[in-house]
């Protein structure tokens, strides 16, 4: 869902100890059971938007109060790319 930034097979460094999503980034969430990884960015009125850099997977809105409802495993500082 990361590609192209984040394509399968590449490596990615976590930081574990940044779990506040208090700027943008890349955040890797367990999510029912799972690990996902999207991007997060701060949405003026308050809350983020959650998205994959593939075009083919839909955008979602968390408000303030649900903010809490998300399990932050930690933010990516480091990608490598896997030839």
């Amino acid at each position: 869902s990361m590609e192209p930034t984040l394509r399968h097979g590449d490596c990615a460094l976590v930081n574990g100890g940044d779990q506040d999503i208090n700027r943008d980034g890349i955040y890797i969430f367990r999510f029912q059971e799972r690990l996902v990884i999207r991007r997060v960015q701060h949405l003026i009125e308050g809350g983020v938007q959650l998205s994959c850099d593939n075009p083919a997977y839909e955008k979602q809105r968390i408000s303030e109060r649900q903010l809490g409802e998300l399990e932050v495993m930690g933010r990516i500082i480091w990608l490598a790319r896997r030839k």
